[in-house]
């Protein structure tokens, strides 16, 4: 029994120091300090037991055979498993993540983030393996165990992309369709024209990859025929999203992980400290808010949520003190982000008493926005921005818009790489001063939440309306957005392989 309990401990303070389980660091070092202690009572109080003296040193006898054998047998395992390797090699990526970088970039980032919760594998985005673009085909054929294919609206007119679909098919490697909004399937008519799509030179590049334009055509036919594809609601709730990556996991036929915590609220009683919001109608902006979302609350261990209305602005707040914003084109024309501002009552002189500030911080997430003219002001104040927001809404909404372009932007690049976003989102989290402790912040959490009463808000209402308006199709905006989007990418050294991925 000592045996077991102090094994027991061992492998409770590994996994303790291994997982860091507690918000703050404090509790994590007192959980660690009371296992440790725990221990050496443990040792201090053996040599005091009551023992048979046969039965301890047949039990010392197994124990000293396992410690001098155990290392044996592991090196024999170790050199067996080598061997094993050898001659079956492993995949380096378990999932390779086919994409339109203009039009599902940040789409990928967040399923990157959320594949991260189910699975160990490694996933292949080009945004953090710049240094392996030349190779890419290569990559897939040798390198991968399965290739996810996001179907955005623009993705089969892309040469690289095309690349990508032929050389899966050639080499028979796992293929996951997933049908995001917008994509429209390829007709015989549109399959036919594909190649007048591409330049000559772009052909010729193709082709000294060993890539034809009947291959492209035969590799899209199987798409579409042969595989089954799932679809993707960009505009639905998060948790549909994560079953759908969840059932990409499996289908992709990578290790799940045995225990896999989902983070999404959905189905529980929330209070978000931090909200999130931006242009809600476009579906990059949208996938770039909640990669945010992620990100922010991973670093700082503090709950979040993205808004969406401002029915969910309005639910939430009582329990916020933060309202972040990220900028991108075409925001300050979205009726429903101007709404959603104006619920946090930016722009006004006097605010009522028994209602919750919200410190506004901004970042600039997209580098096409323009801050906009004194004639944009002059127009907004006169017209408004219609649905809703006639002429009577002008002004307060053309001060809640001073109000919110006054306060310092900082950089968020969604289309960078994993260790740039960390790093920015590291800077941005700063902005944040009240949660630099955080065992006072919970402290004075818990407070305030004593003072205004409340349990949370249910989530899964939230959720439930949210699907609901987007059966009712309020919420699916016109892709014209998207589809405008300019592509960007940071491999100049690759400027014109690069260009079309």
């Amino acid at each position: 029994q000592v045996v077991l309990m102090g094994a027991l401990f061992v492998v409770g303070g590994s996994l303790q120091v291994r997982v860091w389980p507690w918000r703050t660091e404090q509790a994590n070092y007192a959980d660690l300090v009371m296992t440790s202690l725990l221990q050496v009572v443990l040792l201090g109080a053996a040599p005091l037991l009551e023992i048979d003296q046969a039965n301890s040193t047949e039990i010392l006898g197994w124990l000293l055979c396992a410690a001098v054998l155990g290392p044996f047998l592991a090196g024999l395992a170790a050199i067996g498993y080598s061997i094993w390797r050898h001659f079956q090699p492993s995949n380096v990526f378990g999932m390779f993540l086919c994409h339109h970088k203009g039009g599902a970039g940040s789409l990928c980032r967040l399923m990157k983030l959320l594949i991260s919760r189910h699975s160990n594998c490694n996933v292949f985005l080009d945004s953090d393996q710049l240094e392996d673009l030349d190779l890419i085909f290569d990559t897939i054929r040798a390198k991968t165990k399965s290739v996810v294919v996001v179907l955005s609206p623009e993705l089969l007119k892309r040469m690289w992309c095309a690349g990508e679909i032929v050389t899966a098919f050639k080499n028979k490697v796992i293929t996951v369709p997933v049908i995001c909004d917008g994509f429209i399937q390829l007709t015989s008519e549109t399959l036919e024209a594909i190649p007048e799509v591409w330049t000559a030179q772009q052909k010729q590049i193709l082709a000294n990859y060993g890539i034809t334009m009947e291959d492209v055509k035969q590799a899209y036919v199987w798409l579409r025929d042969e595989l089954k594809p799932l679809t993707l609601h960009r505009f639905g709730p998060a948790q549909q999203r994560e079953d759908v990556v969840v059932e990409i996991v499996q289908r992709a036929k990578v290790s799940m992980k045995v225990f896999r915590a989902n983070q999404s609220s959905a189905g529980g009683k929330v209070k978000a400290r931090i909200l999130i919001t931006g242009s809600v109608t476009d579906a990059e902006a949208l996938a770039t808010l909640e990669v945010f979302q992620i990100l922010v609350q991973n670093h700082l261990r503090v709950e979040c949520a993205m808004v969406r209305s401002p029915q969910e602005l309005m639910a939430h707040k009582p329990y916020a003190y933060y309202f972040v914003v990220l900028f991108s084109r075409g925001m300050l024309r979205d009726p429903r982000f101007a709404q959603i501002l104006l619920s946090t009552g930016a722009g006004k002189e006097e605010e009522e008493a028994d209602e919750r500030h919200l410190e506004i911080v901004t970042v600039s997430a997209d580098t096409g926005f323009e801050f906009p003219s004194a004639e944009f002001y002059k127009e907004l104040e006169v017209q408004g921005l219609g649905e809703g927001l006639g002429p009577e809404i002008g002004p307060s909404l053309a001060k809640a818009y001073r109000a919110l372009l006054n306060v310092l932007a900082l950089p968020l690049s969604p289309l960078g790489s994993e260790g740039l976003l960390e790093k920015q989102v590291s800077e941005i989290s700063r902005r944040f001063r009240r949660y630099r402790d955080p065992a006072s912040a919970i402290a004075m959490d818990n407070n305030e939440d004593m003072k205004h009463g409340g349990e949370g808000v249910d989530m899964q209402l939230l959720e439930a309306e949210l699907a609901k308006e987007v059966q009712e199709g309020s919420r699916l905006p016109p892709t014209t957005p998207v589809l405008q989007r300019e592509e960007s990418d940071t491999a100049s050294a690759h400027a014109v392989s690069i260009a079309e991925f």
